[in-house]
């Protein structure tokens, strides 16, 4: 018999001679399967005697459609675009850009074109890889002070049990065993994750689109802030200037 995936009450089912089958996940059903009641008996035969092969069918599909999902997600970029009056919008990264920033200029004519669509969205965009850049320091910045303060004061202890007993050392002798401040120690293993962590976030990599793009608003925003006007009216010349300084 011939299985079609469909959706069915939020999940995944399967459709086997046009009768809906789907698979209890959670509940006191758990790892069961359900059939239409309606159901002839020659096909409920052959959905007890492959059920295995069905529910591995649709907790496929349901994985499938989770990471679609979680796809579309991560590449949903939204962002305010207008003049007069702002809008809301969204696009999707993995779809053409030129064609949704026309598709908005057209659903708000009277307040923004393709072309402001765009610098919005690219305005945008290099907010988000400032504020990932920042956050990326700042994650450099607390690696590299934990190990080298490890290193340094010798807070490096080989196994966990060594590094529970110099806290307690230390809480019995400052806190009187009590609670309070501790000092952090750390297993040499814990201290190579770190450091593998730091060498990963501070590794050299070519200048990408996305960073380029961010130091050009970086650039006009400052022009801005010197000359006044419009932030966007810089940013071409902007762009220049940061692919230059990738070179």
């Amino acid at each position: 018999m011939t299985m079609t995936i469909i959706n069915y009450l939020g999940n995944k089912a399967v459709q086997i001679n046009g009768y809906t089958v789907s698979y209890n996940e959670f509940g006191p059903r758990a790892g069961t399967i359900s059939a239409q009641n309606n159901t002839d008996k020659a096909t409920w035969a052959w959905v007890v005697a492959n059920k295995q092969l069905i529910i591995n069918t649709i907790v496929a599909a349901q994985a499938e459609a989770k990471a679609e999902e979680a796809s579309r997600i991560a590449a949903t970029v939204e962002f305010i675009v207008g003049g007069y009056e702002m809008h809301h919008v969204s696009v999707d990264t993995r779809k053409d850009l030129e064609e949704q920033f026309a598709t908005i200029a057209r659903r708000f004519p009277n307040d923004c074109t393709p072309a402001s669509v765009k610098a919005d969205y690219e305005e945008t965009i290099g907010k988000k890889e400032a504020a990932a850049a920042a956050e990326k320091a700042k994650e450099i910045a607390t690696l590299q002070n934990k190990i080298e303060t490890a290193e340094k004061k010798g807070r490096i202890r080989a196994t966990q049990a060594e590094v529970t007993s110099a806290r307690r050392a230390y809480n019995n002798l400052h806190n009187e065993g009590g609670e309070g401040f501790v000092l952090a120690f750390y297993t040499q293993a814990k201290i190579d994750e770190m450091k593998a962590r730091l060498a990963e976030l501070t590794a050299s990599t070519a200048p990408t689109k996305a960073n380029i793009m961010t130091r050009a608003w970086e650039i006009a925003r400052a022009a801005f802030a010197k000359f006044g006007g419009n932030v966007r009216a810089f940013f071409a010349q902007s762009l220049k200037l940061a692919w230059a300084e990738s070179r």
